[in-house]
C-alpha cells in the first residue's frame, strides 16, 4: 500500500483534491492512503514515513527542508491545473509514474 501526502494550505480545498485522489485511485484499485498536510503538521512525515508527497502549489519553496525530513520519498509538485480543477485522475497517473 503506498502512502501519499499531499502537503498544501490549511482549508477545505485539499481535502476535496485528496478525495478526488482517492476516488481515482479506488477506481483504478490502486493500493493508497492519501493524508493532507499543512506545513504546520510537518512533523507528522517522518511518522507516516510517505512513498511520495505532492506539494500543492505554491508550496515547493520548502522542497529543501522536505526532503532533509523524508529523504526516501519521491517529491513532486502537483499540477497548477490538475490541482484547481482537483482532477485526481490526472494526478494518480502523474503518482503511478513517479513512482515506478
Amino acid at each position: 500500500m503506498k502512502k501519499i501526502v499531499l502537503l498544501g494550505t490549511k482549508g477545505a480545498f485539499a481535502e476535496m483534491v485528496a478525495e478526488k485522489l482517492r476516488l481515482a485511485a479506488e477506481n483504478e484499485k490502486y493500493p493508497c492512503e492519501v493524508f493532507v498536510l499543512t506545513f504546520s503538521d510537518l512533523q507528522k512525515l517522518r511518522k507516516i514515513n510517505p512513498d511520495i508527497i505532492l506539494f500543492a502549489p505554491p508550496r515547493y519553496r520548502s522542497y529543501d527542508l522536505i526532503q532533509k525530513i523524508c529523504q526516501n520519498s519521491v517529491l513532486e509538485m502537483i499540477d497548477m491545473k490538475d490541482y484547481a480543477f482537483m482532477n485526481g485522475d490526472s494526478i494518480l497517473k502523474k503518482i503511478c509514474s513517479y513512482l515506478k
